[in-house]
Order: structure tokens, then sequence, then C-alpha cells
């Protein structure tokens, strides 16, 4: 299996807005997002699904996920799935 980050596979990439970003990493939202921190300036939403309880070893929980994207300029901003909008918007 080959591994490459966001960075890597969006960087030669025009991405047109609004910019939607859907991932389902299991368990690995935090080591995505935080090899895509240059692609997340480019996106707009972001989807994705994060846990209040364990369920993968070393998962971020809801909370810390939330705080991460607030660090990359985005906030919560509906219930269910985590969806994060930017705050430039």
């Amino acid at each position: 299996m080959n591994l490459s980050t966001l960075d890597k596979v969006f960087n030669a990439m025009t991405l047109e807005p609004p910019v939607l970003l859907k991932l389902d990493v299991q368990g690995y939202e935090s080591t995505t997002l935080r090899g895509g921190r240059d692609t997340l300036k480019r996106v707009d939403y972001v989807i994705l699904e994060a846990s209040f309880k364990p369920m993968y070893e070393g998962e971020m929980l809801f909370m810390d996920i939330v705080r991460l994207m607030e660090e990359y300029g985005f906030q919560f901003f509906a219930p269910g799935r985590v969806a994060l909008q930017s705050k430039k918007r």
C-alpha cells in the first residue's frame, strides 16, 4: 500500500471554491489533517467522523478534533458527523 499526505496529493491540483473535503480514515483523522496543513488553507468545508469515546487506538476524540480544526481556521457548525466551516466564510 502506498501512503501519502493530503498536501502531496493536492499540491499540484487547482481547487475551485467552494471546496469540500470528506475524510473517512478510521481513527487516523489527526494524522491525515496534520499532513494537509497547506491543503486545508484552500478548503472551505470538512466533513469527518469523530467519536466521543475511543474506538481505535490512539485516535483523537471529538473535542480534540474540533480544537485541532480551530487551529487551522475552521469552526464546528453541524451535529452528527463533524462538519467544519472555514472561519473565512
